[in-house]
């Protein structure tokens, strides 16, 4: 719902702490190397929005801090296309 966030939620999901092993070392692997491949791009941020519920607006820019070959202009569509 509009409004809506769990910052205990986001935190985890940020920090590749969720306890979903897949989910937590895609982050993990993106916040140590800063590139991660599309199909697992897509599995974070469906993983947020769906399983978190987390508003895509808020995790688009921790995603866009970590990945090395950020550009605004494919970044975000590609994230509303999984939303």
């Amino acid at each position: 719902q509009p409004g809506d966030w769990n910052q205990a939620y986001y935190d985890a999901w940020a920090a590749g702490r969720t306890g979903y092993p897949m989910v937590d070392a895609c982050m993990r692997s993106l916040i140590q190397h800063g590139w991660l491949n599309f199909r697992m791009r897509a599995m974070l941020v469906s993983f947020a929005t769906y399983n978190l519920w987390l508003d895509w607006r808020g995790i688009a820019p921790h995603l866009a801090r970590l990945f090395l070959d950020y550009e605004p202009g494919i970044h975000y569509p590609q994230i509303q296309v999984q939303i």
